[in-house]
């Protein structure tokens, strides 16, 4: 059976909550939870988003695609497959890195923009 993760179809992060209720259990003496509904937040873009559900089939997929995009980006990939490093982790680790490039670039827009 494929293992499905939640991810925000924005920013591609597994922080995601989901809206549930929660039900006391006498026996445990703790929580439960009782249902889940398609109310989702996602704790880093910090609002509403919708998921998608992704598999590591899907993140193969992703890997494959990066390879074909971007050659010297492949060998990185295939040396961190060689060192054990899981697709998934490897997407999550670009997606960090495309966010930290995103985030000095626009950084960099705004103090152009301040000087001028």
């Amino acid at each position: 059976m494929t293992k499905l993760r939640p991810t925000c179809r924005w920013c591609k992060g597994h922080n995601v909550l989901a809206d549930a209720y929660a039900q006391w259990d006498e026996d445990r003496g703790d929580w439960t939870l009782s249902s889940t509904f398609d109310n989702y937040e996602c704790v880093d873009c910090e609002g509403e988003t919708s998921v998608e559900w992704v598999s590591e089939e899907d993140y193969a997929k992703i890997i494959e695609e990066l390879t074909a995009l971007d050659p010297a980006l492949g060998l990185l990939i295939a040396r961190d497959r060689k060192l054990g490093v899981s697709d998934e982790e490897i997407v999550e680790r670009i997606r960090e890195a495309v966010d930290d490039e995103t985030r000095r670039r626009a950084s960099l827009d705004k103090e152009r923009t301040t000087h001028v």
